[in-house]
C-alpha cells in the first residue's frame, strides 16, 4: 500500500513514495507497462574500470583516462517571476553556458 503517516490529523506521504509505489504495488506495475531499455552504447562501467586500473598500473599516475561529459539542462522561468521579462539575464555558476527563454504569462 501507500506509505504515509497521519500527522496532526493530516495524511503525510513519504518523499520517495511515488517511486516506491512502483516497487511495492502490483497494480501500479501493471499500469506502468514495460520499462524502457536504454540503448546499448557498448560502454560498460566494469570494462571502463578495468581500463583505468590497467592504465594507472602502467603509468603510475592517479588520474588517468579522463572522460568529458556534456550535459544539457533546461531552465524554465515563469514569465511572472519577480524581475523576469523577455531578454532578462539569469546568472548561473561560472563555466556554465545558459540560454534562457522567458515565456508569456499564459505559458
Amino acid at each position: 500500500g501507500v506509505q504515509w503517516r497521519l500527522i496532526d490529523g493530516k495524511p503525510a506521504f513519504f518523499r520517495r513514495e511515488p517511486a516506491n509505489l512502483f516497487r511495492f504495488c502490483d497494480e501500479a506495475k501493471r499500469r506502468r507497462g514495460a520499462p524502457i531499455e536504454p540503448p546499448d552504447t557498448g560502454w560498460s562501467l566494469g570494462h571502463h574500470l578495468q581500463e583505468i586500473l590497467a592504465e594507472a598500473d602502467r603509468t603510475g599516475m592517479e588520474h588517468v583516462l579522463p572522460i568529458q561529459h556534456r550535459v544539457t539542462h533546461t531552465l524554465t522561468v515563469p514569465a511572472n517571476a519577480p524581475g523576469m521579462k523577455v531578454g532578462a539575464v539569469v546568472r548561473v555558476p561560472h563555466g556554465i553556458v545558459a540560454t534562457v527563454s522567458v515565456g508569456t504569462a499564459e505559458g
